[in-house]
């Protein structure tokens, strides 16, 4: 997806926007550092963007996060990846879901994929949800936060 278009559904948490959603697809890394301009955060909302991939093949889609849980960024709570010919009507094609991660696994930069069957779609959806904080947290039922700063379609 490196390069291609790329449109931004759902809006970034305020003052976690930076370079959304062009970051996604730059191909560079972000660092331990959420407030480092290489990251963008959802809270509660759902991250959702379209990439157009102009006939490329593929058949999984990696979200590189970052987590740090008493800053409450966790990681995804589900991430879906549905194609379309026209970018309208979109079909799901793959999907994960996770647990929120415990207190005493470690943070720090992470990768979620999703596989599905090789596919030439010309349209691409990224849908990650955020998780509720789980219990053993100081901010517990409140929604957590997602940083991602990049997806990567293979």
């Amino acid at each position: 997806a490196m390069g291609n278009k790329i449109t931004l559904e759902t809006k970034p948490a305020t003052g976690y926007a930076f370079n959304a959603p062009y970051l996604f697809i730059d191909g560079i890394r972000g660092v331990n550092n959420f407030r480092s301009g290489e990251w963008a955060g959802w809270q509660g909302e759902p991250l959702e963007v379209i990439i157009d991939m102009n006939g490329e093949t593929y058949d999984n889609v990696a979200v590189g996060t970052f987590i740090a849980k008493y800053d409450w960024i966790f990681n995804p709570k589900s991430i879906i990846i549905s194609t379309s010919e026209n970018g309208e009507a979109f079909t799901e094609i793959g999907k994960a879901e996770y647990e929120a991660e415990g207190e005493k696994v470690p943070d720090g930069l992470k990768e979620y994929t999703v596989t599905f069957p090789e596919t030439s779609a010309k349209y691409l959806k990224v849908h990650v949800e955020t998780v509720t904080i789980p219990q053993w947290h100081g901010g517990a039922g409140s929604p957590g936060f997602i940083f991602v700063d990049e997806i990567l379609v293979r």
